[in-house]
């Protein structure tokens, strides 16, 4: 009997093993924002987009008649992860005219992570003709910009 008993007690520490402790990988978080800043629009309605749909900032600014400037900071997206790697951060931006008039809107869109500048964007919106239509920036064509832009992390 105390054979058996021996033997059942020493049956768990024959079939376990030492489980190591392996370490978590501590997760970072980046802060990743955008600044906007149009200058010399004429009225209409931008939208401006930064950071991946659904978790990035969308917002409407609102250019009325009289006041041509107006600067928007996007909410801060965070990007958490585990080791090195490369985040992909869109920025959009889409006019849309109170009115068809020429003129021409400077747009400069800074993108900052951990509040170092990664990136600057310089175009312009607008119209210099109506009819025929010629924008004010072949790259910016129907008064729309849009990159994705990459940041190492």
């Amino acid at each position: 009997m105390k054979k058996l008993l021996l033997i059942l007690l020493c049956l768990p520490l024959i079939f376990s093993h030492c489980q190591q402790n392996t370490p978590q990988p501590t997760t970072i978080n980046e802060d990743i924002y955008s600044v906007i800043e149009i200058v010399n629009s004429n009225s209409g309605t931008y939208l401006f987009q930064a950071g991946p749909v659904g978790d990035g900032d969308l917002t409407y600014i609102q250019i009325p008649s009289g006041n041509n400037s107006q600067t928007y900071t996007s909410n801060n997206y965070i990007y958490s992860h585990t080791s090195s790697t490369i985040c992909t951060y869109p920025i959009q931006v889409v006019w849309s005219p109170n009115n068809q008039q020429t003129g021409c809107s400077d747009i400069i869109i800074k993108t900052y992570h951990n509040n170092t500048l990664v990136n600057t964007e310089t175009f312009q919106m607008g119209y210099t003709s109506i009819s025929p239509v010629v924008y004010c920036d072949n790259l910016v064509a129907s008064n729309q910009f849009y990159k994705t832009i990459n940041i190492n992390l």
